[in-house]
Order: structure tokens, then sequence, then C-alpha cells
């Protein structure tokens, strides 16, 4: 495990202004409790489908595709693979390695918190049925809209001013949002409807007429000036309608409620606190780690947080003369850099640092601190003898059992240069380059104007000048619509286009993103057989991975032959047929 382990989370979202957001996960239902559904049995523990979606939802998902039944199915063997892995940790004593303690204690901490803001938040809210009906109402209404946004008030007001004055939104999104669509449509935000917005926008939006624009508004992310396009009413509304989505509707009120009263709570627990980041402290943080950074030629994705090898003894080297500086003061104590680090290895991931960010270190610091705070007041409420808490650090503490169990076989793995050019042999075909095409583009809203411009550029017209002029997409289009080599593995639509073109040809228009983008070849290099040499890094990570896979999956069939493996095809079944998303509720903190 690389360096990477202390300073995970480099894209976490910020908003700018605010201190500090955290999500705080809770299940929440209505009325009488039904018998937990059984998914899958594992020797004599079972899965339920309520322990599916919370983690089916709570999973990371890249660039938030769209989920398929495949994707089901491999969640449900993952949970079931550690079920298994955590069994055969048991019995080998893993529970009681060390180097899985702080991950234990930090979960420890997160789930009492969690029980902490059910008391004091989630079980004080109600919702009355004249609510329920009033945001019935809103939700059979659909608004399209567009909006400019901004951080700073100054600079929304100024924007209202150009909207006076004449400008379009259209005119004013293109040097505005960094999002290209967005910048691209003017802001259009499409048709919503009740829940769907920031409650602050949806109160504004639903207040205003068809072609209405109104003053900055505030909302927890910044200010908008928002304009309705168009409003859609339904007609009939029935008794009938209202029962079938009074739960849909419920959850949204809920959750705006729960969100409200836990960030009146926090802010009011950390009032008198008075926490403090000390600058100096960050400062000397954030210059160690770049240092070290830059002696570090690659960062490996953690494993598991709590093991360090010698890049963080390395960063604990670099701070041992100033392990005693304070880095946060707030009533009735302190924390130096020592403890700092400590308490870091008794966090869970996504509340760590960027070491190599003040501003990241000063807000995950902060949260650190207030989390703290809460643990102890879960602790003075004898939190952890709820019996709702125990069956989740069971759970929770198996899959870290299940992570280091995991970590461990595929440390097992020992592979020599001689098996990595073996592989390669075996698999010349796999190291093949991809053929590149060098391209301009040109990037239009319609299929007209990309017939009009095609017809243009073979009557002479020149492609750089053309581009320059009327291309959407400014990153190229300031290039002359030079987008350098493309390759066919990357982008296959593109390459497939373009394959049969001359040098200098403009191809067809193609569909893609909304738009239509017609190219001119440039250049071309033909796909060619790499040498190992050039390529063994590669090939090394290929032959480690299908290994670790391997011994992974020779344990896992195993232990199927030691623990029945049961799985419920008819829930199964129905829990594909079913819309998973959005069925775990979130409270956002901000305070």
């Amino acid at each position: 495990m690389k360096y990477m382990n202390m300073i995970l989370n480099r894209n976490w979202f910020r908003t700018g202004f605010v201190l500090l957001f955290v999500a705080i996960l809770l299940f929440f239902s209505c009325g009488k409790k039904e018998a937990p559904k059984i998914l899958a049995k594992v020797g004599n523990e079972v899965i339920t489908v309520d322990d599916f979606i919370f983690s089916y939802e709570l999973q990371a998902r890249p660039g938030a595709k769209p989920r398929t039944e495949k994707d089901v199915d491999r969640h449900l063997e993952r949970l079931i693979e550690n079920k298994l892995l955590a069994k055969y940790g048991h019995a080998k004593q893993y529970q009681d390695d060390p180097r899985i303690a702080p991950q234990i204690k930090a979960i420890t901490k997160y789930i009492l918190v969690q029980e902490l803001y059910q008391k004091k938040v989630a079980e004080k809210v109600s919702v009355p049925e004249a609510e329920l009906r009033e945001g019935f109402l809103k939700s059979k209404t659909q608004l399209r809209a567009r909006h400019l946004f901004v951080r700073d008030k100054q600079i929304a007001d100024s924007l209202r001013n150009l909207l006076d004055k004449g400008y379009t939104f259209r005119e004013l999104s293109r040097d505005l949002f960094r999002d290209s669509t967005l910048a691209r449509n003017g802001g259009d935000l499409g048709y919503f409807t009740f829940g769907d917005m920031d409650e602050e926008f949806e109160r504004a939006a639903f207040q205003m007429r068809v072609g209405e624009i109104s003053a900055p508004i505030q909302t927890r992310w910044g200010y908008h000036i928002i304009k309705v396009e168009d409003r859609i009413e339904s007609p009939i509304l029935t008794e009938n309608d209202f029962q079938s989505n009074k739960h849909r509707i419920q959850k949204v009120i809920r959750k705006r409620k729960e969100t409200k009263l836990a960030q009146e709570f926090v802010k009011n627990y950390m009032k008198s606190k008075n926490v403090v980041v000390k600058a100096e402290a960050v400062n000397f943080l954030v210059a160690a780690a770049k240092r070290l950074e830059k002696q570090i030629d690659s960062l490996l994705p953690s494993q598991l947080p709590e093991i360090r090898d010698e890049e963080i003894k390395q960063i604990q080297n670099e701070i041992e003369a100033h392990s005693r500086d304070k880095i946060v003061e707030f009533a009735g104590g302190y924390w130096d850099i020592g403890l700092f680090f400590e308490k870091i290895n008794e966090t869970l991931p996504a509340d760590r640092p960027v070491l190599t960010s003040h501003l990241d270190i000063a807000e995950k610091l902060a949260l650190m601190v207030r989390n703290e705070f809460l643990y102890e007041e879960a602790k003075k409420l004898n939190l952890a003898d709820d019996p709702r808490v125990k069956p989740k650090l069971k759970q929770e503490t198996n899959k870290q059992i299940a992570r280091l169990v995991r970590a461990d076989l595929i440390n097992s793995v020992q592979l020599t240069e001689s098996d990595y050019q073996n592989y390669f042999n075996n698999n010349t075909r796999k190291y093949i380059s991809s053929p590149k095409y060098k391209l301009r583009e040109i990037v239009v809203e319609t299929y007209e104007l990309a017939l009009k411009y095609k017809t243009l550029l073979r009557s002479g017209e020149n492609f750089a000048r053309l581009a320059n002029q009327v291309s959407l997409r400014k990153e190229s289009a300031q290039k002359g619509g030079d987008i350098g080599y493309i390759n066919q593995r990357d982008f296959p639509k593109i390459a497939e286009l373009v394959s049969g073109l001359k040098v200098g040809e403009i191809s067809e228009p193609l569909l893609m993103h909304g738009q239509y983008r017609i190219f001119q070849l440039l250049d071309r290099r033909d796909g060619r057989q790499f040498s190992y040499e050039e390529i063994k890094n590669v090939v090394k990570k290929d032959l480690q991975s299908l290994r670790n896979r391997q011994i992974i999956n020779e344990t896992i069939n195993q232990l199927k032959k030691e623990h029945e493996v049961r799985v419920n095809q008819n829930v199964l079944s129905s829990l594909k047929s079913e819309k998973i998303s959005k069925r775990v509720e979130m409270i956002n903190i901000r305070n």
C-alpha cells in the first residue's frame, strides 16, 4: 500500500464557502416493520434485501453509469464472498489482528454517530397529512427552467443586471458553466418536479410565472438566477393517485426536514467548542507531503489504510521533530500532529484529508474533531448498547476481516520475471497498439448545420478557420478544431468513421452526446506489436491481477464446500425488477 493511504479522496467535492460537508446515512421506514426478506444464506448467516440495498447504493460508482441485472448479480456475489472470507478470517483469529483495530474503531465511531443522529434528528421528524397533500399537488406540476449559477452574491447581481440589459441566458452561460452541456444549452435544466431540485431552488421556481426571471436565489451551493420556460400541470388529481405517490412524497419531505434539523443540531452542539485549526502546522504538513509525493513514482489505491509501508514510515519520519506541534485547538483540549495521525487511522477513508491540500486538511480536520465530540456524546447516551448497533458492528467488522484476508491472499502470490515473460509470450496479441488518427473537428447542434459546413469544406473552405468561428467545443475550436491523435480502443465510433478516409478528407456527420461532429483526417498511424520491454509494467499488472483473482477464487470455492451457499432466486428476481436507486436516504450536514 502506497502513500495514497494517507491522502485519499482527491476528488472530494467542495462547496467553496461551506466549511464542512458530510453524509450521514440512515434507513427510515414508516408504519409497522415487516420481517426482513432473506436474499441468500451463507452457512448459518443470512443476507437480507435491506443488507443488499444498503451496501449496493453506497458502493462507489465511477461515472455513475446505469446499472444492469449483471451488476446486481456481481454485487450479491461480492457480499457472499465477504461472508465466506470473514468465516475463514475468524477461524484464523483475524479479528485480533492489530492491523484491523484502527478500522474497527473508525467503524464503531461512525455507527455510534449514526445512532446519535437517529435519536436527535430522525425520531423527532414528522410529516403531517397536509404537507403530504401540498407536496403531492406540486408533484403533479412539471416545470422547465434554465439557470445561471455562481457562488458569489455580487457576481450574481451583476449577471442579473446584464439580463436586464438584454443579454440572454445562452450568451452568459457560455463562459459561466464548466459543464459543457449547460454552457452550450444556456443553462437549460429540462423538466423537473417536486423533490428533484434543492428545496430553495424549487420553492422559488414554483412561485414564478412562465417567462419570469428571478432575482438571485441562495441555495446551499451558491446563487442561482432562474428563468421558468414552461409549466405543465396535470388536470386530473385523484385520491388513488395520492395514495400511490404518498410514500415517495413523504421521503422527500422527511429528508428535507431531517437535513435542516441535523444542521441545527450540529451547529448548536459545536457552538461552544471553538475549534481553531493552526495554520503553521498545516503549512508544515503540506510542505512535507509535497516533498514526499515527488519521491514516489506511483500511488496505489488503498487496500487497508491502517497497514503502513515505507512511504508512510517516510512521512512519519518527516514529521517526527514536529509531532508535538499543535494542529487544532478546541474547548478543553487540542491535538498535536502526532495525535492527528493516530486519528487519521481511526477515521473512515472518505473523511481523511488530502495532505497536499491546505483547504482539505482544514476542512477534514474540523470534521474529524466534530465527529470525536459527537462520538463522545453517543457514548454518554450508552448508544453502544442499542440493539440496532451490535448487528451493524458485526457486519462491518466482518467486512474488514474479509478485506484483510483478501489482502493477505493477494500478498501471498509470488511471481518471477520468467512468469511475466511467459505470460507475454502467450498473449502477444493482447499487446498490440491501436491505430491512431490525428483529426480536426467541428461540433454543431443540428444535422442540417453539419451537412452545410461539410459542403462548404468540400468546396474549399479552410477547416481550421471555420472550426474557430462556428465549433461549439471551445477547447478544440481555439486550436482550429485540432483534437490531436485518437485511438481505436478509446474512441471506436470515431475510429470506424474515419478509418476509410484519405489524409485531408472530411467525414460524414457523427451524432455524439446530442451534438453532430464532422472530422478532417490529418494523419494516421497504424497499430504495431509492442515488445516486452516496452510494455512490461502493463504485463506485470495484468498477470498479477489474474493470479490475485485465481487465488481468491480457489479459496472461495473451497469455502463454499465447507459452508453451503443458497440464493433465493425468487427474491433475487424480484429485486432485479425493482428500481433500487435512491432507496437509501442521506442527511447532508454542512455545519
